[in-house]
């Protein structure tokens, strides 16, 4: 799977904005953007069952990028252009026949891309930041 289109989104504390903003942060291990990832994916996972379904991403995508669109310095075209890039990133994640990707699976494919662990040791969250390694 491909890296998401960087994409700016409103400073809030939403697990897409944590999980776009580690991608740039040098400050932050592998590890740690790992677990940004994997909560920027459970929180599009709306009916927490474990699995993504084309709905979810299309739905969750869209909500970000239809954010961004009502920020007044944002460059229209360049949403549109990410909007896309979303889209073709979910057919990748899809493949052709699938309705439907795990968390676990994403997760660990992103963790490969980036030369990190997926050990669950490593993939640990608590509510005020993330477990030391």
């Amino acid at each position: 799977m491909s890296k998401l289109p960087p994409v700016e989104f409103p400073l809030d504390k939403s697990a897409a904005n944590r999980a776009v903003s580690a991608e740039g942060d040098v400050s932050l291990t592998k590890q740690q953007k790992v677990v940004k990832r994997k909560e920027f994916y459970e929180s599009l996972d709306k009916d927490k069952d474990g699995t993504l379904t084309r709905s979810e991403l299309e739905k969750g995508f869209d909500k970000l990028h239809d954010s961004k669109t009502k920020d007044p310095r944002a460059d229209k075209a360049t949403i549109a252009e990410n909007k896309e890039e979303s889209r073709a990133q979910i057919d990748r994640a899809l493949g052709k026949n699938k309705d439907a990707v795990s968390v676990a699976q994403l997760t660990d494919r992103y963790a490969k891309e980036i030369g990190a662990s997926t050990s669950p040791a490593h993939l640990q969250s608590s509510g005020k930041g993330l477990v030391k390694e």
